[in-house]
């Protein structure tokens, strides 16, 4: 098993909802400019974690 710091758990699972949540809006054939907000928030909170792999993430959805 791997040992994750609790903050960096806890921090992904944020990220996990929020790229949800994201999923979920562009299901709904939502325009870029509804879009824009929660992919911002998602982009955004994982740029600024200390978790390589979120920042590796972020990078991965903004192509």
């Amino acid at each position: 098993m791997v040992n994750i710091p609790v903050r960096s758990h806890e921090q992904s699972q944020i990220a996990k909802e929020n790229l949800r949540s994201l999923f979920a809006l562009a299901r709904t054939g939502a325009d870029r400019n509804q879009v824009g907000q929660p992919r911002w928030k998602f982009l955004t909170w994982c740029a600024d974690s200390d978790v390589p792999e979120m920042r590796q993430l972020a990078v991965t959805v903004d192509r």
